[in-house]
């Protein structure tokens, strides 16, 4: 039995009436996901909240977590990274006693390596594949629902757009990029980035565009789980005549 020590209120009523919600495990959580664990006491006044933590190792002991994460019953991590990992806990207080919370378990999504590889398809309709490590995690990773469409004999100056949309866990990403044969055009034969500023997140914009422009053009969406790449789409520009030279020339 527990008898109150403030104003004679009764703060611990008896080892029954000692009640506590312990916090939730959480796992598998996305790095750079917000998380917040909660406890909650019952038959007590007074009340003073410390949590604490340990990492997965067992020979680790408890320590305390930053002030700034805490508000009380609630710890309150603003952007979860694998360094986070491990077991929390809230040691309850006043001055006639304290509680510890059962401790509750904190896991962010493993890490594991993945190729992502582009296809791209020659104009003699050979398959090539760029390959590039990733790091991803476990998350809802993108997928491109809406490819790119092929623009053929545009005409010289005039602006062209290609657009790429994709669903996945927030925030994605955009990063389109050109590929030319060798030699062509001052083509290298690899990937390479498109100019920062034709590209608007999932649109691509060329203006007045050149024969030099031609390519095959590909957009790598990506956000923390790892990319994935659009089918290319292959812009070819004719000769340099002027609209109505070219509107007559077909």
């Amino acid at each position: 039995m527990y008898l109150a020590c403030i104003h004679n209120v009764p703060l611990f009523l008896s080892d029954e009436a000692l009640k506590i919600n312990h916090p939730k495990s959480l796992s598998n959580i996305s790095p750079g996901t917000a998380v917040s664990f909660t406890v909650e006491a019952t038959e007590m006044n007074l009340l003073g909240y410390q949590w604490q933590w340990k990492s997965a190792e067992e020979e680790d002991e408890w320590q305390p977590c930053p002030a700034e994460w805490s508000d009380g019953a609630t710890l309150t991590i603003s952007s979860v990274q694998k360094s986070n990992e491990g077991w929390y806990r809230c040691v309850i207080s006043n001055c006639a006693g304290t509680l510890i919370s059962k401790p509750a378990q904190l896991s962010v999504g493993k890490i594991y390596k993945d190729d992502i590889c582009i296809p791209i398809v020659r104009r003699q309709h050979i398959h090539v594949y760029f390959c590039t490590s990733m790091y991803i995690f476990a998350a809802d990773p993108p997928r491109v629902t809406s490819h790119p469409s092929d623009l053929k004999d545009v005409v010289p100056g005039n602006t062209v757009t290609f657009t790429a949309e994709a669903t996945g866990t927030e925030p994605l990403t955009y990063r389109w990029l050109l590929w030319k044969l060798a030699g062509e055009g001052g083509g290298s034969g690899e990937w390479q980035p498109c100019p920062a500023e034709w590209s608007d997140g999932a649109t691509l914009t060329i203006p007045g565009v050149q024969r030099s422009n031609e390519g095959h053009y590909c957009c790598v969406i990506s956000n923390c789980t790892g990319s994935q790449a659009s089918e290319p789409a292959y812009l070819s520009v004719g000769k340099n005549l002027t609209k109505l030279q070219y509107v007559n020339s077909k």
